[in-house]
């Protein structure tokens, strides 16, 4: 078996998991007693004085992934159990958690780790500190991808093991590190709420931020208005962007005036085009057509006009008397 106890059956552990699966193996303390000192062999190998004054026990995975425990959390308990055989027979080879994987009542998703290739203890002091991370602030929002800075190291960079988000390890096609960044694919934040980012590193202390993720609302609702072509006015705009029809020379009496309604962000429910009639800057006449625009594509509204009048024309979401409440610009 992939791990032999030289002192009986006495020092192995099992566990069963929520899925009834009983994995059977040694305790995490058990293992390191043979290695945290020059005691190897004895009953008392583990050394609970330098397991108090703390080391980290880094476990690896074949991938690279790798987990880390303080020293202090496996203290001659069965919270950790490195296993090696799944319901009394020996982990296959053809399953992903061969040789060992680590279980027991304090793995969680973010400890979880199978394919145990190496167990190795470091000395607090000896771990690096990595570098600051800077969460994402401009584009973080669900659907979209997040972009994690640091000031680049190269040597933190370069030995990054894995990132886990709310303890769940990403794959390797759901991140990618690069100088002074680490981006995160857009699948992975697929609801609004604080999310803890933790990157691993050989050597280094594991590297935490939490990343506010916000709400994907859509953005304000924009209509574009196009007057229809007429022999009878001349089409402009103002520098506040409403469209302007200006009767020509030689017009007079009643017309009509037409616009074209094109959605780009849709607005829920019926919108209002408003036609305003000037002359001399002086507003003689108002026009309001109200429809559903994103299904009605034109308005058009009569006026009795004369040479140098100006129709405008605008598209709103609704219009009332209530004095404390002022119409919103969809354009």
């Amino acid at each position: 078996s992939a791990l032999t106890c030289t002192f009986g059956a006495n020092h192995k552990a099992s566990y069963t998991d929520s899925k009834n699966r009983v994995w059977e193996g040694m305790p995490l303390w058990f293992l390191v007693g043979f290695v945290d000192d020059a005691d190897q062999h004895s009953n008392n190998a583990f050394n609970d004085a330098l397991a108090e004054s703390g080391y980290q026990v880094v476990i690896t995975a074949g991938d690279g992934a790798s987990v880390t425990i303080d020293s202090t959390n496996i203290i001659r308990n069965n919270n950790y159990i490195v296993a090696n055989t799944l319901n009394e027979f020996p982990i296959p080879e053809s399953d992903d958690n061969w040789p060992l994987r680590l279980v027991g009542p304090a793995v969680s998703g973010s400890s979880s780790i199978g394919n145990v290739i190496s167990i190795k203890l470091i000395e607090s002091s000896s771990l690096l500190t990595p570098p600051n991370l800077t969460a994402d602030s401009i584009d973080n929002k669900v659907g979209q991808p997040i972009d994690i800075d640091f000031i680049d190291d190269p040597d933190w960079r370069t030995t990054i093991t894995g990132v886990k988000v709310n303890g769940n390890a990403l794959s390797s096609g759901q991140y990618a590190v690069s100088a002074g960044k680490i981006t995160i694919m857009a699948g992975v934040f697929n609801a609004a709420g604080d999310y803890t980012v933790l990157v691993s590193a050989q050597g280094y202390e594991d590297a935490e931020i939490i990343q506010v993720i916000l709400a994907d609302t859509p953005g304000n609702p924009v209509y574009t208005i196009s007057p229809v072509n007429d022999d009878a006015y001349i089409n402009g705009i103002t520098v506040d962007g409403i469209n302007t029809m200006t009767v020509k020379t030689g017009i007079s009496g009643f017309r009509y005036f037409a616009v074209n309604i094109t959605p780009v962000t849709p607005h829920t429910g019926q919108e209002t085009v408003v036609f305003t009639h000037l002359r001399n800057g002086v507003q003689l006449g108002i026009n309001a057509t109200r429809a559903d625009f994103d299904l009605v594509s034109s308005a058009q509204a009569g006026f009795n006009v004369k040479a140098g009048d100006v129709i405008k024309a605008y598209i709103v979401d609704e219009l009332t008397n209530d004095p404390e409440v002022n119409p919103i610009v969809l354009q």
